[in-house]
């Protein structure tokens, strides 16, 4: 499994997406970015892997220094 999250440049999520796989040359899921929106590939962990793309949503938020998924709402 693929863990994508779409985010703004507070590091607010604005989509999740689980994928199995992606067609070959494409980079992520997402067709749109929006102005100041931003794609990161997130690490998939068996902690993430249970949880929804909802809960990811509300339970996480972007460090838009660090390219890196955290805790806390965002």
């Amino acid at each position: 499994m693929r863990l994508f999250v779409k985010y703004d440049k507070e590091g607010k999520i604005t989509s999740t997406a689980k994928v199995a796989t992606l067609p070959e040359g494409v980079e992520h899921p997402y067709i749109d970015i929006g102005k100041g929106e931003s794609v990161i590939e997130v690490p998939a962990t068996k902690s993430l892997e249970t949880l929804t793309c909802e809960d990811i949503h509300g339970k996480y938020r972007v460090d838009v220094h660090k390219k890196k998924l955290v805790k806390g709402k965002g």
